[in-house]
């Protein structure tokens, strides 16, 4: 936005031009899945999972936790980068090594 200047002008907004928005909820079928993850990102962690965190001793953080059992899992989980290790199921396991294989084809030239 560049040369921008402010104005009196005014507007109503009519409840008549807001569109309607259709409440959809998506029932996914979730899994149980266990993750580990490191200390640097224990804030989003205690954000994210707030009830079921365990810590061990080198403040590596557990969790259990139902997740959509889809790519919305496999993308989400992604987010956490080298940060977060699933240790079950093996197939959630076996996926996102498979996933993380894709993407390093991607950048070896």
């Amino acid at each position: 936005m560049k040369d921008w200047v402010i104005s009196a002008d005014t507007f109503t907004l009519e409840p008549s031009d807001i569109p309607k928005i259709k409440k959809e909820i998506q029932n996914y079928n979730t899994v149980s899945v266990n993750l580990k993850f490191s200390p640097q990102v224990a804030f989003r962690v205690y954000d994210e999972f707030t009830d079921s965190v365990i810590t061990d001793s080198e403040h590596y953080l557990y969790v259990t936790a139902a997740l959509p059992d889809n790519e919305i899992m496999y993308s989400y989980l992604l987010t956490f980068g080298d940060c977060v290790e699933v240790l079950a199921p093996k197939y959630v396991r076996t996926r996102i090594m498979e996933k993380l294989n894709l993407i390093l084809e991607k950048y070896k030239t």
